[in-house]
């Protein structure tokens, strides 16, 4: 038998559930919250501490929650 993989709508989810199943959602709800308490410049600023030096706040975008369209980093960066 093949189960569906089909997104469907989960409710609230616990972290522990939400990262055990990459599900995308509570990600980019969580990094809105973020963006909405501290402002998205220093999100990028935290990533450029840390030593993603490719993230602008040009470039910066909601999607990175989940891997981001425009997020570049090297081997070396990770």
């Amino acid at each position: 038998m093949v189960k569906s993989t089909c997104a469907k709508y989960r409710g609230d989810v616990i972290i522990d559930q939400a990262f055990g199943e990459s599900l995308n959602i509570p990600a980019i709800d969580t990094l809105q919250q973020v963006i909405d308490e501290i402002g998205k410049e220093k999100i990028v600023q935290y990533l450029n501490t840390i030593g993603f030096t490719k993230v602008t706040n040009e470039n910066f975008d909601i999607s990175y929650a989940i891997g981001g369209s425009t997020f570049e980093t090297t081997v070396l960066e990770m």
